[in-house]
C-alpha cells in the first residue's frame, strides 16, 4: 500500500485468511498507535494481511512519502 495511518481513535485487527476461509487474528491495534503492514511498507508489495475496524473509529492517514519525510525532519 501507498499508505499507513495513525489511530486517533478507535480498535482494529489484522487478520489473514486460508484457503479454506479461516481467520486467523494476528494483532489488534488500538489508539495512539500506527498501524500499517511492515514487511509490505518495506517491500513495497501488495500485503497479505486484512486490516479491519471492530468498532467507530477515526483515523489519520498519510501518504508513505509524506510519512517519511516527516519522519526526515
Amino acid at each position: 500500500s501507498n499508505y499507513s495511518a495513525f489511530i486517533s481513535k478507535g480498535l482494529f485487527r489484522i487478520y489473514t485468511m486460508d484457503i479454506e476461509g479461516n481467520e486467523k487474528i494476528v494483532q489488534f491495534n488500538s489508539e495512539n498507535s500506527f498501524i500499517a503492514d511492515c514487511e509490505s511498507y518495506v517491500n513495497q508489495k501488495k500485503s497479505n494481511y486484512n486490516i479491519e475496524a471492530i468498532e467507530n473509529s477515526t483515523l489519520v492517514v498519510f501518504k508513505n512519502k509524506e510519512l517519511e519525510d516527516l519522519c526526515i525532519r
